[in-house]
């Protein structure tokens, strides 16, 4: 019988062997200038990759669950500034809350450290003069993720994701940021999905949701707006949403419609059963009055594949682990892609069985497609 602790440790090695030190390089500054959907110019203030363009909002930032991570700041700009880890468990000192922490003064570099013991959705913002520097630009994404596809380990698994983070600005503050004062008046007139509003959203495919019928889509959804966001889902989605603030809930529920408040993140995951053409309706509400402000729409398609496994169009074993046996009626090419859509490898194949090594992809779910509509959804673990 093998010793408890010697079992304990086993059972340890994958997650030690996946973790890995990410280090994030960013820098803040207050001279970016954003594209509204009217095609007029706003100030805005951020963060960027160093090397890189600012951008609103900030870079999403991805990590893996039981990553240690840095992410240092340059800050050039000529106010103070600093990162707060919103939702992160961090120790005191890494909070990001100068008060309590530090400033990351001009001209100073400073490192915020943490370990992402959580799978979920997260933010990072200023917490200098807080309502300012939010309504200016400086926040984004912070994803933790469960290898593996899933949305936590032992949760489901998805095959596409989209991450969308819903903001509002109000164009006369960002034209002239001394007018934010008193910031209760404040009143967003400027309604964005990933920094993106109106036609924009149209525009830029990668915002799109698609799929087809039968292939999850795990939506990570946040809100950093001064507004309360409604999200509708399109009918035939089957959207369930399962974990709420970096956790888990205790029983996921299935809902058409999501209320996000400021600071809120939520997971949700899309089911589509049948054709879609729609949309995913994001509406901002008055934190007053509750009277709609502002509306956009983010495409939504999915088409139905022609699924085969049977005699001549066959997987086994699914799950695989180091090798699968395709078995085909005729001679094929056959493109596999991850659930990103990614194409991952292409395999050459002849009439019959065909055994197939899969030891050195990464777990998760692909799909196997050849040029007759033949699909296979296959599952490496």
């Amino acid at each position: 019988m093998k010793h408890p602790i010697a079992i304990l440790l086993i059972s340890l090695l994958p997650l030690q062997a996946a973790a890995q030190h990410v280090q994030f390089d960013l820098y803040s500054a207050m001279d970016g200038q954003l594209e509204l959907s009217d095609g007029v110019f706003t100030n805005f203030w951020g963060y960027g990759f160093i090397g890189e363009a600012m951008t609103m909002p900030a870079p999403e930032l991805v990590v893996q669950t039981g990553d240690t991570v840095d992410v240092t700041m340059y800050n050039p700009s000529n106010e103070s500034h600093t990162i707060h880890l919103h939702g992160l468990d961090v120790d005191q000192v890494n909070d990001g809350v100068p008060q309590t922490s530090f400033y990351v003064n001009t001209g100073e570099t400073a490192t915020y450290s943490f370990v992402a013991k959580h799978p979920g959705t997260y933010l990072y913002h200023c917490h200098v003069t807080t309502t300012q520097h939010l309504t200016m630009g400086m926040y984004g994404l912070l994803v933790v993720k469960e290898p593996g596809y899933v949305l936590y380990a032992g949760g489901p698994g998805y095959q596409h994701e989209r991450d969308f983070l819903f903001s509002d600005l109000e164009v006369r503050v960002n034209d002239d940021p001394l007018q934010a004062f008193p910031f209760h008046t404040i009143r967003p007139d400027h309604f964005m999905v990933n920094g993106r509003s109106g036609d924009q959203l149209l525009q830029d495919q990668s915002l799109w949701i698609t799929a087809n019928a039968g292939e999850p889509v795990a939506l990570r959804l946040a809100n950093i707006s001064y507004t309360v966001v409604r999200c509708a889902f399109p009918a035939g989605g089957i959207a369930t949403v399962y974990m709420s603030d970096g956790r888990v809930l205790p029983q996921p529920f299935i809902t058409d419609t999501l209320e996000i408040y400021p600071g809120e993140r939520f997971t949700v995951l899309l089911m589509p059963q049948v054709d879609i053409t729609g949309t995913l309706q994001v509406d901002h509400y008055s934190m007053l009055d509750g009277t709609l402000q502002g509306s956009n729409a983010i495409p939504v398609g999915v088409g139905i594949p022609t699924l085969v496994n049977g005699p001549t169009w066959n997987v086994a074993p699914n799950p695989a682990r180091a090798e699968v046996v395709l078995t085909v009626g005729a001679g094929a090419l056959v493109r596999w892609t991850a659930a990103d859509g990614r194409l991952v490898r292409e395999d050459r194949l002849v009439r019959g069985a065909n055994r197939i090594d899969v030891s050195g992809m990464p777990p998760g779910l692909y799909m196997v497609y050849d040029a007759h509509g033949h699909v296979a959804r296959v599952v490496v673990d």
